[in-house]
């Protein structure tokens, strides 16, 4: 009799040190590399529906009617793990689809958590990163002659 409890005790305990491992983002922070690839597939995957800033007033939510959550708002994700965001993102809900596999790998999606968060922190998310087609912006015209350093 003894034997079988303490076989279903070690099973409990193991199943929910399993659980809450996968609560964790085992990304603690983003590289600027890590960052700039969470801005653009926000700016794919995300914004159309969530707005640039992270509003959730895009023109087709309002033509949706979808109530979004506002990530700008520092308590928004406050009550949500990890865990549970990485689930909603990559398996959908409601009428959000599922971000798949074969779009965003697991370290994306984990990346664009810290990303989402960051929107409510205070702190100024990146810009959108620019098209790769997109030209680089040329140097401003001046009138003015160089300045010659002092000597």
């Amino acid at each position: 009799m003894f034997k079988p409890i303490v076989a279903i005790a070690a099973v409990s305990l193991l199943a929910i040190s399993v659980a809450s491992a996968q609560d964790a983002n085992p990304l603690n922070h983003l590289s600027p590399e890590a960052r700039a690839k969470a801005t653009r597939l926000y700016a794919q995957e995300c914004a159309l529906c969530h707005n640039d800033n992270g509003n959730g007033k895009s023109d087709l939510a309002s033509s949706m009617k979808l109530q979004l959550p506002d990530f700008t708002k520092s308590d928004t994700l406050a009550a949500k793990s990890d865990a549970a965001l990485f689930n909603t993102i990559r398996n959908g809900k409601g009428q959000m689809p599922a971000e798949a596999a074969d779009r965003a790998n697991d370290n994306a999606v984990w990346g664009l958590i810290l990303y989402l968060r960051s929107l409510g922190s205070g702190a100024p998310a990146a810009a959108p990163a620019p098209a790769p087609d997109a030209a680089p912006a040329a140097a401003p015209a001046t009138d003015a002659a160089p300045v010659a350093p002092p000597q």
